[in-house]
């Protein structure tokens, strides 16, 4: 065997694990990538979920409450105009509550993800929740 073959043939194994080694650091950080993505995904539609869960329940209550204050309006005897001014006042200042959380919700997303615009507003934002409330009644009679 020569010195040149020795050399030549030596040095193309060390190449060859040398860039299997780097092909293996980036499937590596592919993988890794790609795990965290598909993690991320799964925890934006988890707290977007919970987020309207917990706009629906303020909204419940504020409505609630609201009832209350006219029904106690009501029964003090005060001027009805009063009452349906602030009525109309609150009703307004109601919408505007809800449809500003769900355009923070949105706006607050991952630049990836906003693109995944499942609702535009309060109505959409509550229609969704309701299919998700039905897909996930389907998913537990499955099991």
């Amino acid at each position: 065997m020569d010195i040149h073959g020795f050399f030549f043939g030596e040095r193309m194994d060390y190449l060859i694990l040398f860039l299997a080694f780097l092909a293996g650091i980036f499937a590596a950080r592919a993988f890794t990538a790609l795990m965290t993505l598909g993690e991320l995904s799964l925890m934006v539609k988890k707290v977007e979920k919970d987020c309207l869960i917990m706009f629906a329940s303020v909204a419940e209550s504020v409505a609630y409450i609201q009832s209350i204050k006219f029904q106690t309006m009501k029964d003090l005897k005060l001027d009805e105009n009063l009452i349906k001014r602030t009525q109309n006042i609150d009703e307004h200042n109601f919408k505007m509550w809800k449809n500003a959380a769900v355009k923070n919700l949105h706006s607050s997303y991952p630049e990836r993800f906003k693109a995944e615009n499942k609702y535009y507003d309060w109505k959409t934002a509550m229609d969704f929740l309701d299919k998700v409330y039905q897909q996930n009644l389907i998913d537990k009679s499955d099991k």
